[in-house]
Parts: C-alpha cells; structure tokens; sequence
C-alpha cells in the first residue's frame, strides 16, 4: 500500500494567514512531521509538489494510485473557519473504507492532539 500526502494549498494560493501563520506553511510543516511514521511503517509513500488542485489530482492519478491495493490519498487543510478540531472529508456516501478510514484518522488525532472532535463528513456534504 502507499500513501500520498498533499497539501490542500500552494505557495502560490497559501490560504489563511493569522498571527503570523500561513496555512501552506502548516501544511508542509506537518507533512514533513508525518513522513517520519510513515517510513517507520514502511509504507511507500509520496508527496506532491506545489500543485493547484487539478494537476495535483492528476499528479496523484499517474502515481499509478489504485484502491484495490489499499493505497491512500490525504489532503492536508489547516483552515481557519471560526471553529476549531479535527475534521476529515471521505470519498463518497454512506459506509466505505474511506469512510472507516476518516473515522480513524479524525479519532487518533484528536486523542493525540486533545483537539476537538469534528467529525467525518461525506464529500457531498
């Protein structure tokens, strides 16, 4: 299985800005904090260059991604929205393995972090 790590903005589209933070920057920061892990579970894994949304879902696409082999997709989004917690997107409606592994992911992180708990939510939501 492998794992793609993205960034849910660019340097050239960086997102929110506040206190002296800029969520392009938070997001590679994290990503770089989770590769570590990932070699230790020796899952094969990428991370996308500076892409705008559709060259990175085409850049994540001829990685030869393929779900039947359990590989994964994580966008990274550090938002600032007027809430706060972890929340996950998945792909599709109703019971998947996207959907079970949002559920996981938004639970570790929050037992980790002791940030609040925003759920999992449908890509159609």
């Amino acid at each position: 299985p492998r794992a793609i790590l993205s960034s849910g903005h660019t340097s050239s589209d960086p997102g929110s800005k506040a206190n002296g933070l800029v969520e392009y920057e938070l997001q590679e920061r994290s990503q770089e904090l989770f590769s570590p892990s990932l070699d230790h579970m020796e899952l094969l894994h990428f991370r996308s260059a500076d892409l705008d949304l559709l060259k990175r879902i085409d850049w994540i696409n001829k990685t030869g991604y393929d779900e039947t082999n359990n590989d994964i997709a994580i966008e990274v989004h550090i938002n600032e929205g007027g809430k706060s917690g972890i929340e996950s997107w998945f792909e599709g409606e109703g019971e998947s393995n996207s959907k079970k592994l949002s559920d996981i992911l938004v639970k570790s992180v929050v037992q980790e972090s002791g940030l609040q708990d925003q759920g999992s939510k449908s890509e159609y939501e």
